[in-house]
């Protein structure tokens, strides 16, 4: 969603208490539009937009086998990982972690660089860029 819109958006929520969703890999947007009827008077029609986020060669994210395999190798629990995560700000539970790492849930970008730093590991290889 472009930066306008999302203002946009904000503004109408703002103004006329009207409800925008964020819900997992769908974001729906509850939009409101002027429509001029036969009296010429506007009126405030709903809608709904839709827009579908897809996987990616059947996962959600890229990195999950690499966090997997780094929090392996430092012998960390799911349960550790999520620790160290909320230590650093972000806020997860061990079956967000496991969801990562099975390729369920999206890593944004920003959970994406404390995980690099919490798992000692570049952000590149996480994302299989690297060796």
């Amino acid at each position: 969603m472009s930066s306008a819109v999302f203002i946009r958006f904000c503004d109408l929520k703002k103004k006329h208490n009207y409800p925008s969703y964020l819900i997992f890999n769908t974001i729906i947007c509850e939009f409101y539009v002027n429509v001029k009827n036969n009296s010429n008077n506007y009126l405030i029609q709903k809608g709904k937009n839709e827009m579908k986020i897809y996987d990616y060669n059947g996962s959600k994210n890229l990195s999950g086998d690499r966090i997997h395999a780094a929090r392996c190798q430092q012998r960390l629990t799911q349960s550790d990982l999520a620790a160290r995560m909320q230590v650093n700000g972000i806020i997860l539970e061990r079956d967000s972690i496991s969801r990562i790492e099975i390729g369920t849930r999206f890593v944004a970008d920003y959970e994406l660089m404390v995980f690099s730093k919490v798992l000692n590991v570049s952000v590149e290889w996480l994302l299989g860029m690297q060796p």
